[in-house]
């Protein structure tokens, strides 16, 4: 269900690249689709894998 409702968005900001002191930059903005494609996004690695939606 979080992965659905992450995925509807119409409009992303990845922050990262992890949590903590590793984070706290943008990786990417977007569509999920524009996430999704992102080769640092680790977010957009999750998008791919999240359900579609009915």
């Amino acid at each position: 269900m979080a992965g659905e409702a992450r995925a509807a968005g119409p409009h992303v900001v990845d922050l990262g690249p992890g949590g903590g002191r590793a984070g706290g930059r943008i990786v990417a903005t977007g569509t999920p689709e524009q996430i999704a494609a992102h080769p640092d996004s680790f977010t957009g690695r999750y998008l791919t894998r999240a359900p579609a939606r009915p």
